[in-house]
């Protein structure tokens, strides 16, 4: 019986291949996947070369794996066993399964946890987050099965998130999803008095800022003019992210906005706003295209979730937005960009994005926008709206000259 490692010729999106065990024997053979991605380029000599994103990592665990398939072998020689190259394949995943089940005794394993905080908060957080909880779970028990709460450390969630790289996971979806969940579930069982060590919160996965989208304003009057709707939904979408636009109010802001907060001042009908994060109350102008939108509507402004909302207002967009943008991406630092049509970007924070710049662009002060949009600091407003790479051209010729 022998054993071999190789390089699948079939390539992902990002043009890597998994790495597979051939279990040889018996004029059959038997393929193993070993859950490891590369890029052909970078495999040579059964080695995974220094260019890949943890290639010491993703050595260590390639190698323990084919070790112990290969020490399977071993034993079953030994005891005189002779089994077809996919029954030896069944029992090493069999082992494999029988080992990830076992936790040191008197701990409480993560996966276990999360489990145990998916149950008690269903119908208590949003679908999203339990569905989030779910995912985490999914890649620790690929991961490592048996990590407890007591001993999670900073080596092994360094090790994780370096396992989720080599997996295709965004830097940013390991910032906002994995480690988010992990810490939520160990911050709970801290209150249920199970120890975790401090290196769980403080521990941190720097991620390289991506640019985010917003409209131009030629863009949001070409879908205001829009007539024709294939859904009658989708004109409803199109005036939620038009008030975005000219107010900067979030979508879920419009479900407490009623005729109570109009009134008149010198002439001019306004709006009430209150921000529900911070409290900040302040009144705004109202152009005659809000005032529009809210008389169709009687002053009740339809609201839906957020998922409706960014599915409906791509179909919307897609009627009057022509061109591609780039999406850039980040995996272990490493930016990837594609370009893809540009009314996919579309999404419910478009429209306050698109505010808050034309907003600074016609010399609004920032301090008061970072009031509007409720958020703690000048800083977060300005990661929050971005700026697109031909500003960066434009300046730069403002300053130096073409």
């Amino acid at each position: 019986m022998k054993t071999k490692i190789y390089l699948d010729s079939k390539l992902d999106k990002e043009g890597k291949g998994q790495l597979f065990f051939y279990i040889i024997g018996s004029g059959k053979r038997s393929k193993l996947y070993s859950g490891i991605k590369v890029n052909p380029d970078n495999w040579k000599n059964g080695l995974i070369s220094s260019r890949e994103p943890y290639h010491d990592l993703s050595n260590a665990l390639l190698q323990a794996k084919f070790s112990a398939l290969n020490k399977l072998i071993t034993e079953l020689k030994i005891q005189a066993k002779v089994l077809e190259p996919e029954e030896i394949k069944e029992l090493f995943l069999q082992r494999l399964e029988k080992k990830q089940h076992e936790s040191e005794p008197g701990k409480t394993r993560l996966i276990d946890y999360l489990d145990y905080c998916r149950t008690k908060y269903t119908g208590v957080k949003k679908e999203s987050t339990l569905r989030a909880i779910k995912q985490v779970q999914g890649r620790i028990q690929e991961y490592d099965q048996t990590i407890c709460l007591e001993t999670i450390d900073h080596q092994w969630l360094v090790g994780y998130c370096k396992f989720l790289i080599q997996s295709g996971i965004q830097d940013s979806t390991i910032k906002s999803r994995h480690l988010k969940e992990i810490k939520f579930a160990c911050r709970e069982a801290l209150r249920n008095g199970i120890p975790v060590s401090v290196q769980v919160e403080n521990f941190t996965w720097k991620i390289n800022e991506k640019q985010p989208f917003y409209a131009t304003w030629e863009e949001v009057e070409a879908i205001s003019a829009i007539q024709d709707f294939v859904r009658p939904i989708q004109q409803k979408i199109r005036d939620l992210f038009i008030l975005s636009c000219y107010t900067g109010l979030r979508i879920s802001d419009w479900n407490q906005i009623n005729k109570d907060n109009l009134f008149e001042q010198a002439g001019q009908k306004m709006l009430r706003v209150q921000v529900q994060k911070t409290g900040f109350d302040y009144a705004i102008p109202l152009q005659p295209q809000v005032l529009e939108i809210l008389v169709r509507y009687n002053y009740q402004i339809p609201t839906y979730s957020q998922q409706e909302f960014n599915r409906e207002i791509k179909k919307v967009a897609q009627t009057v937005v022509n061109g591609q943008a780039s999406k850039v991406k980040f995996f272990a630092r490493k930016r990837v960009s594609e370009k893809i049509p540009k009314h996919k970007f579309f999404s419910s924070h478009t429209g306050r994005r698109t505010f808050g710049r034309r907003y600074l662009d016609k010399g609004g002060s920032l301090v008061i926008l970072c009031k509007i949009f409720g958020q703690k600091s000048t800083e977060t407003t300005m990661k929050y709206l971005g700026y697109q790479p031909q500003e960066v051209v434009t300046e730069f010729q403002k300053v130096f000259g073409n």
